[in-house]
């Protein structure tokens, strides 16, 4: 085991980006809840349900917001993927990704990766996200998107303070905002990252909002905006037109699912990596036989990460486009497939490496973990939301859209330049997302409504969360409990882990054959979570995490 403290990642070399000390309970209401990973937003959200909202207004409102706030994160020229569960009826997953470029030409990406790294104007797909607004909302809404867009346009516009957090982000990206006048004009406006508890404005993003509100958000893919996007990705060796833009179409898919403990876990299909989760804990509950690990025991432990490692080896040879997967997702949770695979984990000892159970593995152009942001809302009726939004890396691709104040994201590092995986590069396709809100039902009704950022991490983080809750652990426990974090590009059997996991299981994961690396207290890679568990008396029980501006809105 590493005796060494590795200070990753970079947001802790930022003096005071981190706190050492926290404490904190969970938060109880019991007409609705809004969590969030900055304060803003997550008000924002609860203030549309005071005004008559549901928990879809509310959710759109915080997804607004974030993208003002966290606009290293999420912005208009990002992603979505949502779970939305009615008050009684089916959940509904909203796949609100974009595809690649008709004009996509792999060999030409290929270069311009060799050349350019996984940013740039080649990892640009059309952003999902305002359509899935706009889509959820004339499905699932009762207020006009005016009205929910106007706190993000009012804290865009009069700006708002910086937090330590963003100021750290900030400073972390610097590299990649100078690569734009327009990056250093909106993110580094004396020449640097803003100070903390400095006032950021943003009356471009302002003006941005304002237009998508005007024209109910199709600006942004026949319009204006659209526009100045395939200007910005003419410049940049981009592969969008506005054709491209034209014809986006939100998703409407049904869930995965795995029946686990008297609860049905939902997690989105395809392009999303939400079955990892799923198929870990499956494999987790066979080799157990119990429904969960408890991970204060290092046997349990071992299991459930071994288990991570062998469902992350499969995402990469089966999540990809939803037309190129097809119902190859849905066989990872098959209970045959499950003892199968489950017959190749040793409970004892690491195996040196997982090769995918299934089809044939790729890997992404993508070097590094990604950033999003999860939110979570439920209302007073049982209409609960999970939103997971992105622009993958902090900024995404780099390139910025003139006279709208946002940057595109770079999703389409995510692709495989290997010809024959699911998930090759190629023209008119969804890329693997690693968005992945989670919902678990329990006679029909939402029990527990979570999800967290985190690139490889999120489904690490989702079922440490689970057997944490399922442990009697209320949610803001579960989330300040020390985390793991497996790396599934490794080369051998490695966990990283948080300076606050108890020694002994750090030693017995070590003895089973881990290489062990103890990073800090608070790491960015265990995600930044957000739960809500909804109790038998109809109590909303909400948790949000301190390794970020983690903040509750309870009513």
């Amino acid at each position: 085991m590493t005796g060494a403290i590795v200070e990753w990642p970079s947001l802790y070399s930022i003096p005071g980006s981190t706190p050492s000390h926290l404490g904190g309970r969970a938060v109880v209401g019991g007409r609705g809840m809004v969590v969030t990973p900055q304060p803003l937003a997550a008000e924002a959200g609860i203030a549309a349900l005071r005004t008559g909202g549901n928990a879809v207004d509310a959710a759109i409102a915080a997804s607004a917001v974030l993208m003002v706030t966290a606009p290293m994160q999420c912005g208009p020229g990002g992603d979505a993927v949502w779970l939305v569960q009615p008050a009684d009826g089916r959940t509904v997953a909203v796949n609100a990704t974009g595809r690649s470029g008709t004009s996509l030409d792999p060999e030409r990406a290929q270069a311009a990766e060799a050349r350019d790294g996984d940013r740039g104007g080649w990892t640009v797909t059309v952003p999902g996200a305002v359509a899935g607004w706009v889509d959820v909302l004339e499905r699932f809404g009762t207020m006009p998107l005016g009205e929910l867009l106007q706190p993000a346009i009012d804290v865009a516009e009069r700006g708002f303070f910086v937090s330590r957090y963003l100021h750290a982000a900030i400073c972390v990206a610097e590299p990649v905002l100078r690569r734009s006048a327009e990056g250093q004009a909106w993110f580094l406006p004396d020449g640097a990252a803003p100070p903390v508890h400095s006032r950021l404005r943003q009356p471009e993003l302002a003006r941005c909002l304002r237009l998508l509100v005007d024209t109910s958000g199709r600006a942004l893919y026949d319009g204006e905006i659209a526009t100045a996007i395939t200007a910005a990705l003419a410049d940049t060796d981009g592969f969008l037109d506005e054709d491209d833009l034209a014809v986006h179409a939100t998703r409407w898919e049904e869930p995965l699912s795995l029946e686990l403990d008297g609860l049905t876990l939902l997690q989105a299909p395809p392009n999303s990596q939400g079955v990892v989760a799923l198929e870990a804990l499956a494999l987790t509950a066979a080799c157990l036989g119990k429904p969960y690990p408890d991970l204060g025991r290092v046997d349990d432990l071992h299991v459930l990460v071994e288990a991570l490692r062998a469902a992350l080896a499969d995402r990469d040879a089966v999540v990809a486009d939803p037309d190129v997967t097809g119902d190859a997702a849905a066989r990872l949770v098959d209970a045959g497939y499950i003892a199968e695979r489950g017959a190749a984990l040793d409970p004892a000892r690491a195996r040196a490496t997982w090769p995918a159970g299934v089809g044939r593995a790729s890997s992404s152009a993508a070097s590094r973990e990604g950033d999003t942001v999860n939110l979570v809302a439920i209302d007073e009726s049982g209409l609960a939301v999970s939103l997971t939004q992105s622009l993958f890396y902090d900024f995404g691709s780099g390139v910025p859209v003139a006279g709208f104040g946002f940057m595109l994201q770079n999703r389409g590092a995510c692709f495989s330049f290997d010809g024959e995986a699911r998930n090759a590069i190629a023209p008119g396709r969804r890329p693997l997302h690693t968005l992945m809100p989670g919902i678990a039902v329990a006679a029909g009704r939402a029990r527990h409504v979570f999800g967290c950022m985190g690139g490889h991490g999120q489904a690490q983080t989702q079922a440490q969360l689970l057997s944490r809750v399922a442990a009697d652990d209320d949610p803001q426990e579960a989330i300040g409990a020390p985390r793991f974090f497996v790396d599934p590009t490794a080369t051998e059997p490695a966990v990283s882990v948080e300076s606050r996991m108890p020694v002994a299981l750090r030693e017995g994961l070590a003895a089973n054959g881990f290489t062990v690396e103890t990073l800090g207290k608070w790491e960015d890679i265990m995600g930044h979570a957000q739960f809500i568990s909804v109790e038998p008396s109809g109590a909303f029980v909400g948790g949000c995490d301190p390794r970020t501006d983690g903040h509750i809105a309870a009513w």
